[in-house]
């Protein structure tokens, strides 16, 4: 089995590797419901990520929803890089840079910084 799927791994790592450093737009939306704050993220997001952002917003509550309006692959924290292991290495499910995650999260609570500040009363 080994055999066979190396040659597809590197077949990929191949034809992604002319697109080493280019970027890419896409969306991260942020929405207040009530008293809850939405994220809507165009990634699967490592855990640690998710966490960080619940735990780093400005509102009490706040869910994070994955897969949203564009699909970029998963999405490792840089520790998950460093370590190694599922889905970090390059292919079609994800070719984002190391690091990509956590500007993510930070774009994240810097758009929820400003939903809290025009907050109404």
């Amino acid at each position: 089995y080994g055999r066979q799927v190396i040659p597809v791994f590197k077949a990929m790592r191949d034809e992604l590797a002319p697109h080493q450093g280019e970027e890419r737009e896409t969306w991260i939306q942020v929405m207040l419901l009530g008293d809850v704050a939405m994220v809507a993220v165009p990634a699967e997001f490592f855990t640690q990520l998710g966490l960080d952002i619940k735990e780093r917003s400005p509102f009490k509550k706040t869910f994070v929803a994955e897969l949203s309006n564009d699909w970029i692959g998963y999405l490792p924290d840089l520790e998950a890089h460093r370590l190694g292991g599922y889905q970090v290495w390059t292919g079609y499910h994800s070719y984002c840079e190391p690091g990509t995650g956590e500007r993510m999260v930070d774009e994240v609570l810097q758009l929820l910084e400003m939903l809290k500040q025009s907050e109404l009363p």
